[in-house]
């Protein structure tokens, strides 16, 4: 079998839109075919299933390659979703072979951030840890500035608090909405999505629920070229969906 790694997903092309680089979009379905096939041959291997026949493995990869890409995963997870499918599940399932619907569900989680606690035999929803930066760290995430206003003719000043930027990237980059929309754009362009500043604050300050998010994600990044998280929104404006 071919090498399931190698593929051609740096490539870029001219955004007519505004004349700046964008990535190409993806079309790497013979590639992911091969990745799923290496992937059902670690499984049964792992499970201790004899191996397929060449053209039932090709007919099973092509499923499990649909199947993934459709449950939103990007091809560059399919390995860490299924190692991590392996260990989050009881001990007494652990002598069989790991399935596609088990490499899915786990990647439900993974998009909420959840936790597989092994002493209890099941997901845990956990809270992030936020690593404070030197402007903010001995308030807490909080930075503090002081804004003179005037009332009545007399000036005063008045110490006013934001959420630093760091604890904002943060929260936002591990966010569901930040990891689904970031896998979409991956599926459709072959290319991880590099947030900007204005992006993390968006999301950071969106009200958005997650069934919208799921809905809107899907069809605006189908026709979007290419899609980004301030398009998204401004997409989410213009129905309705985001005040």
């Amino acid at each position: 079998m071919a090498n399931p790694n190698i593929n051609h997903r740096n490539k870029t092309t001219l955004n007519p839109a505004n004349g700046s680089l964008a990535p190409a979009r993806r079309s790497d379905t013979d590639t992911d075919v091969r990745r799923a096939g290496a992937l059902i041959l670690k499984a049964r291997n792992l499970g201790g299933q004899s191996p397929l026949e060449l053209e039932a493995l090709k007919a099973t990869a092509a499923i499990w390659a649909d199947e993934l890409i459709k449950a939103g995963i990007p091809p560059r997870l399919w390995d860490e979703m299924f190692t991590l499918a392996r260990k989050a599940r009881p001990v007494s399932s652990k002598g069989f072979m790991v399935t596609a619907d088990q490499v899915i569900d786990t990647w439900e989680h993974y998009l909420r951030g959840h936790r597989w606690i092994f002493e209890d035999g099941e997901w845990q929803e956990c809270d992030l840890l936020i690593h404070y930066c030197d402007e903010c760290r001995s308030d807490k995430g909080i930075v503090f500035e002081e804004k003179i206003e005037e009332r009545y003719g007399e000036q005063y000043t008045r110490r006013v608090g934001r959420t630093c930027y760091c604890v904002i990237a943060q929260r936002a980059r591990n966010s569901y909405r930040f990891r689904r929309f970031s896998a979409a754009y991956e599926i459709r362009w072959g290319s991880r999505y590099k947030p900007s500043k204005s992006d993390l604050i968006s999301l950071y300050e969106s009200r958005v629920g997650d069934l919208l998010w799921d809905d809107m994600v899907d069809e605006y990044c189908s026709d979007a070229e290419p899609p980004t998280l301030k398009g998204l929104y401004e997409y989410l404006r213009a129905v309705g969906g985001e005040r």
